[in-house]
């Protein structure tokens, strides 16, 4: 069996106490209260410009909710979202001591896992299936050191599962860029992880009009790069005019990079603005 791979660029928050599930469902984007047990969500916290400040994965659990987010966002999120507490009998934590550790192949049906945002605990830790290309990965949470225990059938290493991502259309967002992009242009909408009936939170009545009114004007894409593209990175089009901005990106092995983007309708020829290094990209 091989061991899990450690995914340190992810950190834990918990949100303990009978009002945790009530108070998230309020701040973020996506309806934690209509999950159905045994499934977690990937969700937005937005500004109230109804920018995405950060991407979360939900877990509920039976005292409160895991919130498993990029290591860069997490003391920022913890400290902005503790302000909103207030009355709400909810602590908020982070929890240094839950590593996470990812593995794809065939242990993901022996933890009773069937398809992808499904969770289980098995020996120990909080296990939840992620989309996976050609097959769904799993993302172990606990105190992973300690148990080597041959969950894994097989291994991605760390820069698999980043490409990965990109390639599924998961749309971590990091500080660089941070309060840039709708929930709706990150894909959230068909992920399941944005809500148009659950009611109020942080940037709700902008992240509305858009929708109802039609107006979304970037898509996520994926394209590929002949050179590194940070998060934040802008891209423009053949005229020099602002076209989209990345999201995300992964080295594919090859010395190309995948990255996704939010992207302007209809753009076509695109390249990396100047300080991005001005190279040429294509969409998929």
């Amino acid at each position: 069996m091989t061991a899990p791979t450690p995914l340190p660029w992810l950190s834990v928050i918990e949100a303990s106490g009978e009002d945790a599930l009530d108070f998230l469902h309020g701040q973020f984007c996506g309806d934690l209260k209509g999950l159905a047990p045994g499934r977690s969500l990937l969700t937005a916290w937005c500004s109230p410009k109804g920018r995405v400040l950060a991407t979360l994965l939900v877990i509920p659990r039976p005292t409160g909710c895991l919130l498993v987010l990029p290591a860069e966002t997490a003391a920022g999120v913890l400290k902005r979202l503790s302000l909103f507490v207030l009355r709400a009998r909810v602590t908020l934590a982070a929890r240094d001591d839950v590593g996470a550790a990812g593995c794809a192949g065939p242990a993901a049906p022996s933890a009773g896992l069937a398809e992808p945002w499904q969770v289980a605990e098995q020996n120990g830790r909080t296990m939840v299936a992620l989309p996976g290309v050609g097959r769904f990965r799993l993302l172990l949470l606990g105190h992973l050191q300690d148990r080597e225990d041959g969950v894994c059938g097989a291994s991605l290493d760390a820069g698999a599962w980043a490409l990965e991502d990109v390639e599924t259309g998961l749309p971590w967002v990091l500080p660089a860029a941070a309060d840039e992009f709708l929930p709706q242009e990150l894909g959230l909408e068909a992920l399941g992880g944005l809500s148009y009936r659950k009611g109020c939170y942080p940037g709700q009545e902008v992240i509305a009009r858009v929708h109802y009114r039609g107006r979304l004007k970037r898509h996520l894409r994926r394209l590929t790069a002949p050179a590194p593209l940070a998060p934040g990175a802008r891209l423009v089009d053949a005229e020099g005019r602002a076209a989209g901005c990345v999201v995300s990106a992964a080295a594919r092995g090859d010395g190309a990079w995948r990255a996704l983007a939010a992207v302007e309708e209809g753009a076509g020829s695109l390249r990396a603005d100047e300080a991005a290094g001005g190279a040429a990209v294509a969409l998929d």
